[in-house]
C-alpha cells in the first residue's frame, strides 16, 4: 500500500512538471510567470501562437523563471531565435535568425553575462557588429557597412575606451582618437568630428585639448551658415583663421588670432552686404593684397607673442 502511495505521488509530480498550456494563460508579474489569477510561480511548459495559428513560443519555466530550451518562430513557421537559460538567466550560445534564413544574432550567455565573441548581421548576411569579451569584459567591438568596410572600431581596457576608430562609407576619416585616463579625468588625442546644436566639423585633440587644425561649421548665424578653418592651441583659437559663407567660396573674413584674442582681421568686402549684387561690396583683388601685405606681417611676425590691440594696423604691436 505504501508503494502504491508513493507511485501515485511521483505520478502527480511527473504529471505537474509535465504541463504545458497557452502562452496567453499566463503573466509576467516582477520578473516572474504566473497563471492568471494564480499566485503560485508557474512550473511547467508552455506554447504561444500567431493569429495565423503557427507556433510563436515555446518554453519551459521553473519557479516562474525560463529554464532549459527557448525559442521563438516567424508566422512563416521559421526559426526566430534559440537559447538556453539555467535559473532565469541566458545561458549557452544563443542564435536568433532573420526572416530570410540569415543569421541575425549569436554568442555565448554564461549566467546571463555576455563572454567570449558576439556576432550580428545585415539583412544581406553580411557582418553588420563584432564584440569581444574576454573574462566578461569587453575587448573590442568593430561595426561594418553593407559592403564589409569597417566603418568603426573601439578597444576597451578594464571596461573603458581606450581607442576609436570610425570612417564613412566613402572611406573619409571621422575618428582616430586615443583615450588616456589620469586621476580619473579622461584626456582624449586624435581627431574627432563634432555634432551638436547646429555645431559640426572636425576637430584635432591632444592630451585632453583642443590643439591642431579645426574646421567647424554652423548652422545657427543670421545667414543660416558659418564655415571656419584654422587651428587651435590648448582649447583656444590660435594663427590665422579663414571664413567663409553660402555666398561664395572666397573668404569674407580672415582674422588673426593670438591665445584666443583677435589681433588683426582682414574683410573682403567694402560694406555689408545687403542682399544686392554681392560683387558690389567686394574688394577687389589689389586692395585684398594689400591689406594681407599688412596682416601678415603683423599675424606672422611672431609665433607666440602677446598682441595689444589698436584701432588702426599701424599701431598695433608686439608687447614683447
Amino acid at each position: 500500500m505504501l508503494r502504491l502511495h508513493y507511485l501515485l505521488f511521483s505520478l502527480l509530480i511527473i504529471s505537474s512538471c509535465a504541463r504545458e498550456i497557452n502562452e496567453d494563460q499566463l503573466v509576467t508579474r516582477d520578473g516572474i510567470v504566473y497563471e492568471i489569477n494564480s499566485s503560485e510561480p508557474y512550473n511547467g511548459s508552455s506554447i504561444g501562437y500567431h493569429e495565423n495559428g503557427q507556433i510563436e513560443t515555446k518554453r519551459t519555466l521553473k519557479d516562474g523563471e525560463n529554464e532549459g530550451l527557448f525559442e521563438s518562430f516567424y508566422d512563416n513557421g521559421s526559426l526566430h531565435l534559440q537559447v538556453n537559460f539555467n535559473n532565469g538567466l541566458m545561458n549557452g550560445l544563443l542564435e536568433s535568425y532573420q526572416e530570410n534564413g540569415c543569421i541575425l544574432k549569436k554568442g555565448l550567455f554564461v549566467m546571463g553575462m555576455p563572454d567570449g565573441r558576439h556576432e550580428q548581421y545585415h539583412n544581406n548576411c553580411q557582418m553588420l557588429e563584432e564584440v569581444i569579451y574576454e573574462d566578461f569584459e569587453k575587448l573590442s567591438e568593430i561595426r561594418f557597412y553593407e559592403d564589409g568596410s569597417i566603418g568603426e572600431r573601439i578597444e576597451y581596457k578594464n571596461n573603458r575606451k581606450i581607442k576609436h576608430f570610425s570612417q564613412s562609407e566613402d572611406g573619409t576619416l571621422l575618428k582616430d582618437l586615443t583615450y588616456d585616463y589620469i586621476d580619473g579625468e579622461l584626456l582624449m588625442s586624435g581627431k574627432d568630428i563634432i555634432s551638436n546644436d547646429g555645431i559640426s566639423g572636425h576637430i584635432t585633440w591632444k592630451d585632453g585639448m583642443l590643439n591642431g587644425p579645426a574646421e567647424i561649421y554652423d548652422s545657427n548665424t543670421e545667414d543660416n551658415f558659418f564655415h571656419g578653418k584654422g587651428s587651435f592651441k590648448n582649447n583656444l583659437r590660435d594663427g590665422i583663421w579663414h571664413y567663409w559663407d553660402v555666398y561664395g567660396k572666397r573668404a569674407p573674413n580672415s582674422i588673426c588670432f593670438r591665445k584666443g584674442l583677435i589681433v588683426d582681421s582682414i574683410n573682403v568686402y567694402k560694406s555689408n552686404w545687403d542682399g544686392g549684387d554681392i560683387n558690389d561690396v567686394l574688394k577687389d583683388d589689389a586692395e585684398i593684397a594689400e591689406d594681407i601685405e599688412k596682416y601678415l606681417f603683423y599675424c606672422g611676425s611672431s609665433e607666440d607673442g602677446n598682441w595689444k590691440f589698436d584701432s588702426t594696423i599701424e599701431n598695433r604691436k608686439n608687447s614683447q
